[in-house]
């Protein structure tokens, strides 16, 4: 159902990423944000009308297409978050092959403040 004219107005803006959002996802602490500067963005609340970057995670080659946080499970008991990188140019020629990252909580790999 959409949103009767005028019942929507912007909260925030997300500022961080070096080139544009392919993907962005709720979390736990706030939302995720994949682009394709190659990073994932963890951005929490600090008040009602902004968010910050809490964490910066690196270790994509190339594009990120996608990313969604995993609730605690046997294989992740601190959650985890997926990511999918891009492996085909527009036309749908293979540049890379494609790769699936598993980030867990915790970690120390890859992760900015």
């Amino acid at each position: 159902m959409a949103a009767p004219a005028g019942a929507w107005k912007l909260r925030a803006e997300l500022l961080g990423h070096e080139q544009d959002v392919r993907g962005v996802s709720n979390c736990d602490t706030g939302l995720i944000t994949c682009s394709r500067d190659k990073t994932i963005r963890v951005w929490t609340p600090v008040d009602a009308k902004s968010y910050e970057s809490s964490q910066v995670l690196i270790g994509h080659e190339h594009f990120i297409a996608c990313a969604v946080q995993l609730p605690a499970c046997p294989a992740h008991p601190s959650g985890a978050i997926v990511s999918g990188g891009y492996d085909r140019t527009m036309s749908g020629q293979t540049i890379v092959k494609p790769v699936i990252n598993i980030w867990e909580a915790g970690g120390v790999g890859g992760a900015l403040p």
